[in-house]
């Protein structure tokens, strides 16, 4: 997400910061460490990043597939890799030695990824899906029916609901994480493509990643970037999408949500009088672009905290919403929905919401 173009690549963990005390403490913990380093490189040259991000609430990711993650994890690769073609930049190798890390383990590391940069990808062919569990349609109708007797009894004025789907693949055959983010590349090179991998306590790989449109924000210098992204229909069906007054009310829910949540930070924020739209490969989307400028130098990470959850994954009111979607929802989010992206030391950062996202684990994902 913006600036548009941008593509980093990580290979390894040098250090890694861990959600357990809010905001603003990982924020400064990030700042901390990143301050510490020591750095070599000419002017111009990207600085230090750390990626990650958070579960959907705190706990959200206990006795799922995403307990690995956390409830939120932030990474400093090793050796990063990045190219931005549309800033006019070229393409960058960094590393981060740790003092007392192995340089020999370094250096395989880097010749790891020199050799995976120059062989172009070959893609598998595509695993052939054996049985995909659902929420039953019953329940997930039932859940629907409650929500509206919430929203009619005034408890709720919106919610959005989620329901887990897991699928196993013939003989556990998944494709490697790195060749599924190809696939995404290649079928939604609109949407911001992501992945982080982790190692269970069994030894295991397991791999979060997805391709989202949705910008949750971004932070550069004094200038903030959002959007709202709600209200959907079919690709092609843009005009009836702006014609409806059911996906307008819901748009304007998450454009007054996102305007509300960054006024205490800027000095003025604005945006188009009337929505317009993203088209995307199989779907039409209500868009608003926002734009905001700091006055309090708030972080990346604390409008991160003001923004999230949106009423586009979560509901009106926020809290109660949230509160509701804990209560009923029978299997807590994890990461999905929840903030994805990078900060640095200086605060600035943009983070995207995980929509359209899955964990990948041995011969299951689930989504």
């Amino acid at each position: 997400h913006p600036p548009v173009g941008l593509a980093v690549a990580g290979l390894e963990v040098a250090f890694e910061c861990q959600q357990d005390a809010g905001l603003v403490a990982q924020q400064s913990a990030i700042a901390e460490r990143l301050a510490s380093l020591q750095v070599v490189a000419p002017e111009g040259a990207p600085a230090p990043r750390m990626f990650g991000g958070l579960a959907f609430a705190p706990g959200a990711s206990v006795g799922t597939p995403f307990a690995p993650f956390g409830d939120g994890l932030f990474v400093m690769p090793r050796v990063r890799y990045a190219v931005n073609p549309s800033a006019g930049a070229g393409a960058s190798l960094s590393f981060c030695a740790v003092s007392g890390a192995d340089d020999d383990v370094l250096l395989a590391d880097v010749d790891i990824l020199i050799h995976a940069l120059l062989r172009p990808l070959k893609l598998p062919g595509a695993a052939t899906v054996v049985h995909v569990t659902h929420l039953p349609r019953e329940r997930f109708i039932g859940m629907v029916t409650d929500a509206r007797a919430a929203i009619e009894g005034g408890e709720l004025e919106k919610v959005v609901l989620a329901r887990r789907s897991e699928a196993s693949v013939a003989d556990g055959a998944l494709p490697d994480a790195v060749d599924m983010l190809a696939r995404l590349d290649a079928r939604f090179g609109s949407c911001t493509r992501f992945a982080l991998f982790r190692t269970d306590t069994d030894g295991e790989r397991v791999a979060f990643l997805g391709a989202t449109p949705e910008c949750l924000v971004t932070r550069s210098g004094d200038r903030v970037h959002t959007e709202a992204l709600a209200g959907s229909m079919p690709r092609g069906e843009s005009a009836a999408l702006l014609a409806s007054d059911k996906d307008r009310r819901e748009h304007r829910f998450v454009v007054d949500a996102v305007v509300s949540a960054l006024e205490p930070h800027c000095t003025a924020v604005t945006h188009d009088p009337q929505p317009g739209t993203r088209e995307l490969p199989d779907v039409v989307h209500m868009r608003t672009p926002i734009e905001g400028r700091l006055r309090d130098g708030a972080s990346v990470l604390q409008l991160v905290g003001a923004l999230h959850p949106t009423p586009a994954v979560g509901g009106v009111p926020r809290e109660a919403a949230i509160r509701w979607i804990a209560e009923r929802e029978p299997v807590p989010r994890g990461w999905y929905s929840a903030p994805f992206g990078w900060t640095d030391a200086s605060g600035d950062g943009s983070f995207v919401v995980a929509l359209r996202s899955g964990v990948v684990r041995g011969g299951r994902v689930s989504v």
